[in-house]
């Protein structure tokens, strides 16, 4: 194993050489240096992680500069799924990971569904949200299915591409981020509010709304006064496909009780995206 020395030694080189590469260039040696220096946060030395994050910030003052800039989508990619790897370079291998994904083509985008949703259910609550909102953001380019049918999500053609549908828990977290999504309304921008300028942001607008609207009921039920805050309730009444059941439904199972057109659904039908 390399001293601290050695290491930081090393990025300081790293540093160097991308001070002195030119723009046009610059693609060709990030893609080669970025997932060996998120690599070296595996070090047990504090200071070679302090020059890693040196790397890294001088990487990102370049990058704003070159919007068509390409990062290494595919290794970083590997990178981030090496169960082995320490959890420090996992995470930053995850954001590296979006950063490329934003910039790569259509056809590079839709390589990540699978590898990023792949034992999903096990991952950190922060890893989840940023693999399903990279994962969901690749669908866009995904190719319309040939003809009237579409296969089964356990057909043996489905599950070539898309591995992680065969795990129950990957596929009901993964269907139930897609239903979240399908059900969002942007609420109007007023003078004093904002629509949610991201998915992140709906969902956690979202949540709000439902524990208002489930807090406003239960407090119905008890007869007591409702105790949700203002800011809650307004946000329950941006989503009026949604009734308090609903709500209650959404927050507590992940499961709508309402079709696409916002309309109510009688009584014990099931969700068949579940079933």
């Amino acid at each position: 194993m390399a001293s601290a020395v050695d290491e930081a030694a090393g990025l300081d080189k790293v540093l160097t050489r991308l001070a002195l590469t030119d723009e046009d260039k610059l693609e060709r040696v990030l893609s080669k240096l970025i997932p060996a220096v998120i690599a070296s946060l595996s070090s047990p030395h504090g200071s070679t992680h302090k020059k890693v994050l040196e790397v890294l910030s001088h990487v990102n003052k370049r990058m704003k500069g070159v919007t068509t800039l390409h990062l290494p989508l595919a290794e970083l990619l590997a990178l981030f799924s090496e169960p082995a790897q320490a959890p420090l370079v996992r995470n930053f291998a995850l954001v590296y990971t979006e950063t490329a994904f934003e910039r790569a083509d259509p056809s590079e985008r839709l390589t990540v569904i699978g590898p990023l949703v792949a034992g999903l259910s096990s991952r950190p609550a922060q890893h989840q949200a940023i693999c399903l909102r990279v994962a969901v953001a690749a669908l866009e380019h995904f190719p319309a299915p040939q003809g009237s049918s579409i296969p089964a999500e356990t057909s043996p053609l489905m599950l070539q591409k898309f591995p992680f549908l065969g795990s129950k828990e990957d596929r009901t977290a993964f269907l139930g981020y897609c239903l979240k999504w399908l059900l969002y309304i942007p609420a109007k921008a007023t003078a004093s509010t904002r629509a949610p300028s991201n998915p992140l942001q709906a969902a956690q607008q979202a949540a709000a709304a439902a524990a208002a609207a489930a807090a406003v009921a239960a407090a119905v039920a008890s007869g007591a006064a409702p105790t949700a805050d203002a800011s809650a309730v307004d946000a329950a009444a941006a989503h009026p496909c949604l009734s308090v059941e609903d709500m209650k439904v959404c927050e507590h199972k992940g499961v709508p009780a309402a079709d696409a057109r916002g309309e109510a659904r009688p009584q014990g039908q099931e969700c068949k995206a579940y079933t």
